[in-house]
């Protein structure tokens, strides 16, 4: 789609700061600015709301609860009356989606909704017994299922080609696993042998089997073997898949194995799973120490998607399908060497080191501190030797450098100057293993005119072709939709205060059924070091409640340089919405991870209560939603 332009600068008024009402219908009262704009920023952008009578949830006829309630959602002409078996619904929102709670008796309940000039529409509701569900109807799946289950299934299809990556010792054998159409022909090959595969009788469409690797090891202690590839025949086509990570095969004896992490970023935990306290974010390239656990080549735990985690040596747990394992013993790094830069946006801590150490984080900006522990690494840095490192320095007061030798850790704890200018930090490293570490500044705002000019902002919208998010709501608009859509409105309304937008799903990933997985969500947001990170989504709720009176907005952050503008922002999105604000928390959702700039996820409101579900689909709901991301990033950077 055509982004704003300059064609559309003729329905835009020159803007100024007015802390007045503004001159359009619907925009809340304390906008900063007075948008005028309505058309410019809106044209294109529309989700059009059934007014027929229609039921969307649940999509099937003949739908078996597990509850003894079920809150039924559809759409209505709103200027005439409904009914339900002959009873008058009138909690409707205004442009006629509604939803309603019904009890359900065990067996079949049966609904029947009503509205002049329209057909009758039934709903049949099979509330399971706990005794048998022998008499309950198949549940046919509607078209729109199809094609989501379909592409669920692919995606998982490829992400189910295990291991992710492994080690395997000597006497043990590798466990193969991968999803494939049901009574197909599937092989496992890796290491020059190939097996047979066996469907689960329990779960069809899943094959398993075991590979004794022991004539590969040869005479080494440590070799890799490459990656499984899987041969799929289903009588129609001959499809391969590959591992994601590669095979390693160790001899009995070694509990540690060196390692890296091949995504962009990979959250280090102190427990997996049950206890998601994030220590840190790793970056892709890192190295550390991998443990060799219960001495049969498993290196974690359980979770993060099936895929297990890798134990970090004195460290924590980050997600096996992030990490590839090296076949040669870990490897010791030292830091030899310190430099300090200045720049405009940014200063940065140069460490010359011999190895891409991992590293654990805390910030503690009540004590104006933030501090970065590497992991099997050693420094030789004498701090005496660089008294004027930091004498340029907006950020930095002072650096002090401890050697750990029981854990075999380093920790570099910065002294922060003043954390009203601090906006975050980032770590990277350089074709030479040099660790460089970044200070980002607090930006500036540009003036009255373009008070985001040179600022870049990234907009998350949450879900994508593969994952419509929500998908239980009044019509047809599904979390996926309704997010892309306000995203779009939030970046013309950006960009009309001069920022540069990063979408991290269009327009084009859609139209072509890309997935975007988190890689790609954050790559350019990271490479360009935008100064916010919002990614957007809307709630969800069980369907066995009156959802009617569920509603409000909701906003998470992790690090602590996000809470002040998590607040803001729930704060501006609810008063412009007119909706609650519920909660600001901290949770560590992977999209909320971002340590060099403010990093939030906005849940806007609830898609299955029908008035919310229908202001997040209008125009002046997206409209006033753009307009208090903006305002809020504005007033946060004014304090």
């Amino acid at each position: 789609m055509n982004i704003f332009t300059c064609i559309l600068a003729f329905f835009i008024l020159p803007l100024a700061f007015l802390k007045g009402t503004a001159g359009v219908a619907g925009v809340y009262e304390d906008t900063i600015y007075d948008y005028n704009d309505f058309k410019a920023i809106m044209k294109g952008k529309k989700l059009k709301i059934s007014k027929n009578l229609h039921i969307e949830s649940p999509s099937v006829n003949n739908f078996v609860s597990n509850s003894s309630s079920y809150f039924i959602m559809g759409t209505a002409n709103p200027k005439k009356e409904l009914y339900v078996n002959g009873k008058e619904i009138t909690n409707r929102a205004k442009n006629g989606c509604f939803g309603v709670l019904v009890n359900l008796s065990y067996g079949k309940n049966v609904f029947e909704f009503t509205q002049e000039d329209e057909e009758t529409q039934t709903v049949n509701l099979y509330y399971k017994t706990p005794v048998t569900a022998a008499a309950e109807p198949f549940r046919e799946e509607t078209a729109y299922e199809t094609n989501q289950r379909e592409a669920y299934y692919e995606r998982q299809q490829r992400l189910s080609a295990w291991p992710a990556s492994s080690v395997v010792l000597r006497g043990t054998t590798l466990n193969v696993f991968c999803k494939a159409p049901q009574n197909a022909d599937v092989k496992a090959q890796v290491g020059g042998e190939v097996v047979p595969l066996s469907e689960s009788q329990e779960s069809k469409g899943e094959f398993s089997g075991s590979i004794d690797l022991t004539d590969f090891i040869g005479e080494k202690s440590i070799k890799s073997i490459g990656t499984v590839k899987y041969i799929i025949d289903d009588k129609d086509e001959e499809k391969t898949l590959e591992s994601i990570g590669s095979i390693v095969y160790a001899k009995p004896g070694i509990d540690k194995i060196a390692a890296k992490i091949t995504s962009v970023h990979s959250s280090v935990l102190k427990e997996a799973p049950g206890n998601y306290d994030v220590l840190g974010v790793l970056k892709k390239g890192s190295e550390f120490v991998a443990e060799i656990l219960n001495g049969n080549g498993t290196t974690g735990r359980a979770g993060a998607a099936a895929g297990g985690y890798t134990r970090i040596s004195e460290v924590g747990y980050t997600p096996t399908q992030n990490v590839q394992f090296l076949p040669h013993p870990p490897k010791s790094g030292t830091c030899s060497d310190i430099a300090f830069k200045r720049g405009t946006k940014t200063e940065k801590v140069v460490i010359n080191s011999d190895r891409k150490s991992a590293f654990t984080h805390s910030m503690d900006l009540t004590n104006n501190q933030l501090s970065v522990t590497f992991e099997n690494t050693e420094s030789n840095i004498d701090m005496s030797d660089y008294e004027n490192l930091f004498e340029r320095s907006r950020l930095v007061e002072n650096l002090i450098i401890t050697n750990n030798f029981s854990n075999s850790t380093v920790t570099f704890l910065f002294e922060l100057k003043n954390t009203d200018d601090f906006w975050g930090f980032n770590i990277e490293y350089t074709k030479n293993n040099e660790i460089v570490i970044y200070f980002k500044k607090k930006p500036k705002l540009g003036a009255e005119e373009e008070p985001l000019k040179n600022m870049k902002i990234a907009i998350d919208p949450g879900h994508g072709v593969s994952d419509s998010g929500a998908a239980e709501t009044p019509d047809v608009h599904k979390e996926s939709q309704i997010c892309a859509l306000t995203a779009q409105v939030v970046k013309r309304r950006l960009e009309s205060l001069g920022a540069k937008v990063i979408l991290t799903r269009t327009d084009k990933d859609d139209k072509e059924h890309h997935h975007i997985g988190y890689d790609e969500r954050f790559k350019e947001a990271e490479q360009q070091k935008t100064d916010f990170y919002i990614s957007l989504h809307a709630n969800s709720a069980e369907l066995n409640k009156n959802l009617n009176s569920v509603h409000g907005v909701e906003v998470y952050y992790w690090f602590p340089q996000s809470y002040g503008f998590a607040n803001e922002l729930g704060d501006r999105v609810a008063k412009y919405t007119k909706r609650d604000l519920r909660k600001v928390e901290q949770a560590a959702y992977v999209v909320a991870l971002q340590t060099y700039s403010p990093a939030v996820l906005l849940e806007m409101g609830f898609l299955p209560c029908p008035k919310e579900y229908e202001k997040m689909c209008s125009q002046s709901g997206m409209f006033n939603t753009a307009n208090a991301i903006a305002d809020s990033i504005i007033d946060y950077l004014e304090q």
